[in-house]
């Protein structure tokens, strides 16, 4: 029996590369299986790792502002003429000691980004995705020379927005030209709204019912002050807006184009192929829950593996979907890790409770 391992990362537990090679290892090993190993992500946590996995190229380590305006070792990927971020890298919300939604910035993404462009590279990719920061990318615009009134508004946090006065976009703007920006990212949120990035997401970053409606107004104050782009388009009903705290709002303001990050990535992989190559496809991430079905890597890959017959199951630290919505994307069967031990075991031991959830998967697939 041949089985296809590709996992996202488990939060802030495991990563991509972690989470597969611990189900791969222990069910080759115990349940004599044949495996293959394929980290994925949807331009989220492990991104870059990804990227590296697949292509040659030139790993550029940097020093930058941290989420909550620190400094902090990151880099970026150079390969074939074409520069690699990871935005969940340089202000990740597993890279932060407190959460801090109101205040936490993009900046030290818009000093990468301006670094590879004083390189020379004119092709950048950005993957989006895991960050602590709901600023709509407020802080990535100042680091590239973006102005406003008053003169540290954009680089305070989502909730300094609120007192912005005016904003001159031009300097960013010319820094950028010439450049092609592309952000990597399955999050189809708008900015602003019920599915927007404040009311989405703003709460796994510690936000508070109230904090959330606080961010809601600074970020429409921001929209409003932004206006359209060149093409008179408003950027903060794209697709994509609301990824990464609204930074993708603030790259799709400098004119970047958006894709799935997930397609990107199973297409380097070679995914189809190795899917049509397996006899069971397992899949998994930290929480299997409504998020998922906004587009992320697990049900991304569970079309695939509907799409060539091919049965799937989920293992994930908690599953908070129904068996309806989770057999809808053609899921088959998931296993929960706080099903086989407490929660705080999960995050203490994540291998070995993976393990024990493996075994119990194992059992009923792998006979």
């Amino acid at each position: 029996m041949r089985v296809l391992v590709c996992t996202d990362s488990f939060g802030d537990t495991l990563s991509a590369t972690e989470a597969s090679s611990t189900i791969a290892d222990h069910i080759a090993t115990h349940f004599g299986v044949e495996t293959e190993v394929v980290p994925l992500s949807d331009g989220g946590p492990g991104f870059l790792q990804c990227m590296k996995s697949v292509l040659s190229g030139i790993e550029h380590p940097v020093t930058v502002t941290s989420a909550l305006h620190s400094m902090t070792p990151a880099s970026w990927f150079e390969s074939d003429g074409v520069a690699y971020i990871e935005s969940a890298d340089i202000c990740g919300l597993h890279l932060v000691e407190r959460k801090d939604p109101l205040r936490s910035t993009t900046f030290g993404v818009g000093e990468v980004v301006r670094l590879i462009i004083e390189s020379g590279i004119t092709h950048i990719r950005i993957g989006l995705g895991g960050v602590a920061s709901n600023d709509a990318g407020a802080g990535m615009l100042a680091a590239l020379g973006a102005r406003s009134t008053p003169s540290d508004a954009l680089r305070g946090g989502g909730i300094a927005l609120s007192s912005l006065n005016s904003l001159d976009l031009s300097e960013a703007l010319n820094i950028v030209q010439g450049v092609e920006i592309e952000i990597l990212s399955d999050v189809e949120n708008p900015l602003l709204g019920p599915r927007g990035a404040s009311r989405t997401y703003a709460e796994q970053k510690g936000a508070s019912p109230l904090q959330i409606e606080e961010l809601e107004m600074s970020l429409q104050h921001f929209t409003n002050i932004v206006g359209l782009d060149s093409h008179r388009k408003n950027p903060a009903v794209a697709l994509g807006a609301g990824a990464a705290g609204g930074l993708g709002y603030g790259f799709l303001s400098l004119g970047a184009k958006r894709q799935s990050g997930f397609a990107y990535v199973a297409e380097l992989q070679q995914l189809e192929t190795r899917i049509q190559a397996a006899d069971l496809v397992i899949t998994g991430e930290g929480m299997f829950d409504w998020k998922t079905l906004d587009g992320k890597v697990v049900s991304g890959l569970a079309q695939l593996a509907l799409k060539h017959g091919k049965p799937i199951v989920v293992l994930a630290g908690q599953v908070s979907l129904g068996r309806r919505d989770w057999q809808t994307i053609g899921v088959n069967a998931t296993f929960a890790m706080v099903d086989d031990a407490p929660l705080e075991q999960c995050f203490s031991q994540p291998h070995q409770v993976l393990r024990t959830t493996a075994s119990r998967m194992a059992r009923t697939w792998l006979r």
